[in-house]
């Protein structure tokens, strides 16, 4: 989100700095091919929005959608909501409603999305913190009227096409996802992917960086370099010079992560049914039926593909190098797979 490659002001935090400034009137990005208007009410926000957001490209193409960040929450609807989550109040659009999705935060955040608009707005003491719990949720349902299907889950590229991470938060998706690098393979994402057809099943990763336990961090060639995530209750460390590729790939399987009380961990293969029911809880939207509906196509293509349940060691020093091995395994039985295709 550079504003332009001849400033003299060089480095990251001097980029970040221009992007900010950016932010704050307004500025253009391409997520997942759909071009998205950022903007920000001051500084403090248009920072909390570049940290997460400053490995998307600009684009020159019209908006088709907003994303606005303002310290004014949006008021709350006058009826009981519709889910009541540990610190999420959730009300959906009733026929006499004009805004399609309302979100009250325990932070002190609301979020409202009306069409390809979203708006996140109010308070809190870590700006930071609750504009990335509360990112995926506006953007959800804005992808999805443009075909895109947002996941909870990482992903990255071997030889035969992408394997998806599903997994609940705390599964381990983003230290399978630095086995992956350490395996030498590309990766797209360890938290958020996007999902859409194109003659198949393809995904691409929104890029940004990725927050991995301390206790993976230092088993890692990132260590040196890793930051501290603010008021984190899992402890867990920004790794940000970690590359990620950019660009669609089909999907070739998925991988259901989780952990194991064995040392080594396990690899086990799973039925269709198990990772479409995984891909329905990692969706963003699946609390809402008319976004469900949507996303049902994509997810049910998942569940057609090979899968397997990939449990973590209970042992820190060597879960990365065992996840290696269970991937370089689950990768050779996916090309095995993918050559006896007529």
């Amino acid at each position: 989100m550079d504003e332009s490659a001849t400033s003299t002001q060089r480095g990251h935090h001097a980029a970040e700095a221009r992007s900010s400034r950016a932010t704050t009137s307004g500025v253009v990005v391409d997520i997942a091919g759909v071009p998205v208007l950022l903007r920000a009410s001051d500084a403090q926000r248009a920072a909390a929005m570049v940290e997460l957001m400053e490995r998307l490209p600009p684009t020159n193409r019209r908006p088709m959608a907003s994303l606005v960040f303002t310290d004014r929450p949006d008021p709350w609807p006058q009826r009981e909501p519709d889910e009541v989550h540990d610190d999420l109040l959730v009300w959906r659009r009733t026929g006499d409603e004009t805004r399609d999705l309302v979100l009250a935060h325990a932070t002190g955040l609301t979020v409202t999305v009306t069409g390809t608009d979203a708006h996140i707005g109010g308070e809190c003491e870590w700006l930071g913190v609750g504009f990335r719990r509360l990112f995926p949720l506006a953007l959800c349902p804005v992808l999805a009227l443009h075909d895109r299907i947002l996941l909870h889950g990482g992903a990255f590229v071997v030889p035969v096409g992408a394997f998806l991470a599903l997994g609940p938060t705390g599964s381990g998706k983003s230290t399978l996802v630095l086995a992956a690098d350490r395996a030498g393979w590309r990766c797209l994402a360890d938290d958020l992917v996007v999902l859409r057809l194109d003659g198949g099943l393809e995904v691409q990763g929104i890029p940004r960086p990725l927050a991995a336990p301390a206790d993976v961090v230092v088993t890692t060639d990132h260590d040196a370099r890793a930051q501290a995530l603010p008021d984190d209750h899992r402890g867990r460390f920004l790794l940000t010079d970690l590359r990620l590729a950019d660009g669609w790939f089909p999907v070739a399987g998925t991988l259901l992560v989780g952990h194991s009380e064995r040392a080594e961990g396990e690899l086990l293969g799973v039925p269709g049914r198990e990772t479409l029911l995984a891909a329905i809880g990692c969706f963003h939207g699946a609390g809402q039926p008319a976004l469900l509906r949507r996303a049902y196509p994509y997810l049910a293509s998942l569940g057609r593909l090979p899968a397997w349940r990939l449990l973590h060691g209970a042992e820190p020093s060597r879960r990365l190098d065992a996840a290696v091995t269970h991937l370089e395994r689950a990768s050779g039985e996916l090309g095995t797979a993918s050559s006896n295709l007529p």
